[in-house]
């Protein structure tokens, strides 16, 4: 697989942030996967694991991938217009330095050992192989993009492989429901009443890090 790197859009988020984002803590002894996990730098720290489509490619691909993503998305913020707030890094500087911190965080930890090819919403991942999953701005961020059954067929599969999952956020990339007051993404809902059908418990908490306004939650799913 070559990478396209003018369509590809390869960011993460630093450990502090998925702490925050996901409400974590007492991970020792847990075995934690990322997935989809991007450039993100969680698992770096936290010495666990992760997936992603891209994890096929060399250091220096996703190197390069990465450094021309972050320059493209803030060459123009526009897109942060008034859906979003900076109530949690203080401005916008801090935002991208974050970006940054992921990467090189990541980049320097990247090995075939932990880091895995995989994608949705099938996996070679056995049953119950992992205790925690947590899964970062894609599911219900790319509504528009994957339709209901995507999403139906990747969380059951993120359960087959895990004890436990955990998804951040619930909006789609424009946040295009704020004004509405079942605000999370249509998928959501539906999504919520396959998922106790089948016997799973599901909660939707409040999360210590906000970036789009009125997104601060994540779904917590146990079987």
């Amino acid at each position: 697989m070559s990478l396209d790197l003018d369509n590809v859009i390869f960011i993460g988020r630093t450990y502090d942030e998925y702490i925050d984002m996901f409400n974590l803590e007492n991970l020792d002894n847990k075995k934690v996967l990322d997935f989809p996990a991007g450039a993100c730098s969680f698992s770096a720290k936290n010495n666990s694991y992760a997936a992603d489509i891209l994890y096929d490619q060399s250091y220096e691909n996703l190197e390069i991938v990465g450094k021309k993503s972050i320059n493209l998305i803030y060459k123009n913020i526009d897109w942060i217009n008034n859906t979003c707030t900076l109530s949690y890094y203080g401005d916008i500087f801090e935002h991208r330095r974050e970006r940054e911190e992921a990467l090189s965080g990541f980049l320097k930890d990247y090995n075939k050992q932990r880091y895995s090819k995989q994608t949705l919403p099938n996996s070679t991942f056995k049953d119950k192989e992992f205790d925690l999953l947590l899964s970062a701005h894609f599911l219900f961020t790319y509504d528009d993009r994957f339709d209901y059954e995507f999403h139906k067929k990747s969380v059951f599969e993120m359960l087959r492989i895990s004890k436990e999952l955990r998804i951040f956020p619930l909006v789609d990339m424009n946040n295009s429901n704020l004004d509405k007051s079942r605000n999370f993404s249509p998928y959501l809902y539906r999504l919520l009443e396959e998922l106790e059908d089948s016997g799973y418990i599901c909660k939707i908490e409040k999360s210590n890090y906000e970036f789009q306004l009125d997104a601060g939650y994540f779904l917590k799913i146990n079987s």
